[in-house]
Parts: structure tokens; C-alpha cells; sequence
């Protein structure tokens, strides 16, 4: 493999995180728009303790990508 490859392979998946974490945002706002149509105020809780917890595994991984691509 050559570096180029890994470096297109690494780039494309910080893209994709990046794409989940909007798309992880944009369902964190509808949560705060609608909360009144949303009737489990326990279930939706949990969905955001989720989200965030995703969110930070996302964090982790792209900084991961992000070094190897320095190293």
C-alpha cells in the first residue's frame, strides 16, 4: 500500500465522522424543537446521554485518524 492510499483512506473517514457528527447535531436539535412531542422525557434523556457518549467516541477516533496520518 502506498502512503498516498492510506492518507485518501484515513481522510475519507474523518469525512465520514464529521458527517456523522452533523448528522448526531441535527438530531440533538430536532430533540430540543420538539421536546413537547416527545413523551418519554426518559426515553429521550437516555437518546441524549447516547448521542453524547457517540459523540466522544467520534472525538477519540479522528484524533486517532488524524496521528496516524502525522506519524
Amino acid at each position: 500500500m502506498t502512503i498516498g492510499y492510506i492518507y485518501k483512506e484515513c481522510m475519507y473517514w474523518v469525512s465520514q465522522i464529521q458527517s456523522i457528527r452533523n448528522e448526531l447535531e441535527r438530531i440533538k436539535e430536532e430533540f430540543r424543537l420538539n421536546a413537547e412531542e416527545h413523551a418519554g422525557a426518559g426515553s429521550k434523556k437516555r437518546i441524549m446521554e447516547d448521542i453524547a457518549l457517540l459523540s466522544t467516541s467520534l472525538d477519540a477516533t479522528e484524533v486517532i485518524l488524524l496521528t496516524s496520518l502525522n506519524n
